[in-house]
């Protein structure tokens, strides 16, 4: 296995040298550095939003009670994106940029929920009385000349 993943490691080493060394040769080296931070930085970015939309769609579906297990996995794409994105070369941000598209994340949600059959349950402590007051209470003491906890500050 070790040996698998340390292949798969220097083919994509090998694939990614060799495309930046065809698009500097096509244009400049400098315009391949310079797509490659764009992509870096763009790629980031777009990460960070659809983070940030992902959080979002979480909190109100746990506010209206609803399995947020589609967010959950998001979270993973989204996370694996961001690494791609992050390595240096453009096969791996082509990858990232893909991953952040919605379509694909719906699609390989569906392949995994059927290959690892999730299963998920929800609870919440969120009642719908509005007679429950959540507060702190202290016993009163009969010293009224001091507040409670008072003589721990000292």
């Amino acid at each position: 296995m070790k040996l698998i993943f340390l292949f798969c490691f220097f083919v994509l080493i090998y694939f990614e040298v060799s495309v930046f060394v065809w698009i500097a040769n096509e244009t400049s080296v400098l315009t391949a550095i310079i797509l490659g931070l764009l992509t870096t930085v763009g790629g980031i970015g777009l990460v960070k939003r659809q983070g940030i939309a992902n959080l979002k769609n979480f909190q109100s579906r746990m506010q209206n009670q609803e399995n947020g297990a589609f967010e959950t996995i998001n979270v993973f794409f989204i996370l694996l994106s961001g690494l791609l994105l992050l390595i240096p070369g453009f096969l791996t941000d082509i990858l990232g940029l893909i991953l952040l598209i919605p379509y694909v994340q719906k699609i390989l949600y569906t392949k995994l929920h059927k290959k690892f059959k999730f299963q998920s349950s929800f609870y919440s402590s969120k009642t719908f009385d509005d007679d429950i007051i959540d507060g702190d209470y202290y016993k009163k003491e009969e010293n009224k000349g001091s507040l409670p906890h008072q003589e721990d500050r000292k």
